[in-house]
């Protein structure tokens, strides 16, 4: 399992650790969290959504909307809200979804996600040896299992995005 900590930080880690880059894992305080079979098959969608939606989050009502696309409003938000405390169960701290002013997230300081580190590394790489390590960091195809639009979204950012991190790290290479 690679380390989500891409800096040298002495702040605790984070309880909750989400590796979405390849296939989905949870760590609650350093144990992994069994899925079994289908697991729990909406509270992981909405965190698909979550992971997708980065540190900022995202509209509750997009991902109501998203989610049931058959519910009506109240009915979306209902089943919405049960999903987050379900969500909030598996992941085993109630604050580990933020819901409120109309957004949803996960919040960072109780989730650590792979594919935020990740992100992250590469934009604030100013060098090719910094690419070059945020590059080492990528652990696979995000959330491979998942075919929504969420994921997809995603997949194509990050494929964007390293593709950049190669081509500035080519510039310097003689042909």
């Amino acid at each position: 399992m690679q380390s989500l900590r891409l800096s040298c930080s002495t702040a605790p880690a984070p309880p909750v650790a989400i590796f979405s880059l390849g296939q989905l894992e949870i760590l609650i305080e350093g144990v992994a969290v069994r899925i079994d079979g289908r697991g729990p098959r909406k509270p992981l969608e909405l965190l698909s959504v979550l992971i997708a939606a980065g540190v900022r989050g995202t509209s509750v009502g997009l991902v109501a909307d998203s989610l049931w696309p058959e519910a009506d409003g109240f009915d979306a938000y209902r089943s919405l809200i049960t999903t987050v405390y379900r969500l909030r169960r598996l992941l085993g701290h109630r604050d580990a979804v933020h819901l409120g002013a109309g957004r949803i997230r996960l919040e960072p300081s109780i989730c650590e996600v792979d594919v935020w580190r990740f992100e992250q590394a590469i934009s604030v790489a100013k060098s090719r040896d910094q690419l070059r390590s945020a590059l080492a960091g990528y652990g696979g195809t995000f959330m491979e299992e998942s075919e929504s639009a969420w994921a997809i979204g995603v997949r194509v950012r990050l494929q964007s995005s390293i593709t950049r991190a190669v081509r500035t790290i080519d510039v310097s290479v003689p042909t």
